[in-house]
């Protein structure tokens, strides 16, 4: 049942990652059009954040009780996310009177980064949890980025495809925060589990 739940927290968090990056980049639009530039911005800090979060994630997996640091980790997603919800337009128009360049990065580093930086986190944490002995971490992390990819490719036809053009960015950005929210759920059952 453990391994379910740390699988299904993969392929959710794969979603989630597209759908913040795509939800995102239409919000900044908004702000400061659809150019090179923008989506530029967006992609560049989209990487820093992933990469960042990667390396942090590498050295957390080291640690203790990493049942309890995963949740801690989505939690901490869950409540940044439902933060920029609330604050984004407000967030943003801070940001307009600045140059194209400059206001669509920092309005990046602001939205996206923390964002992806906290996923980047989360894949090296599941890799170890999943990884009994040394001899299953190279499988275990071709699998879990296999089925990361396989959700952000699966949210990214639905929300591009269907949810975004028929619902908008509002109901789009709740239904994130739902799948986060179930992820955050299935961590604390993952973590009760294992100190029951």
């Amino acid at each position: 049942m453990r391994q379910f739940l740390l699988l299904l927290i993969s392929i959710i968090e794969g979603a989630c990652l597209i759908g913040v990056e795509l939800t995102g980049s239409k919000k900044i639009a908004v702000f400061f059009g659809s150019s090179l530039i923008v989506w530029t911005s967006v992609f560049v800090i989209t990487l820093l954040g992933l990469m960042v979060g990667y390396r942090l994630g590498g050295n957390l997996s080291l640690k203790k009780d990493l049942d309890k640091i995963l949740f801690k980790v989505l939690f901490g997603t869950l409540l940044y996310y439902t933060i920029t919800l609330l604050l984004t337009n407000a967030i943003l128009s801070n940001f307009v009177h600045f140059s194209l360049i400059v206001g669509s990065v920092l309005s990046c580093l602001i939205l996206l980064f923390p964002m992806f930086l906290l996923f980047g986190l989360v894949s090296p944490i599941l890799i170890k949890l999943l990884s009994k002995d040394e001899s299953e971490i190279g499988k275990n992390t071709g699998f879990i980025y296999t089925i990361s990819t396989l959700g952000g490719v699966c949210l990214s036809l639905i929300s591009g495809l269907y949810l975004i053009p028929d619902f908008g960015l509002k109901i789009t950005s709740f239904i994130i925060s739902g799948l986060i929210a179930v992820i955050v759920l299935a961590s604390f059952y993952n973590l009760k589990m294992k100190n029951d």
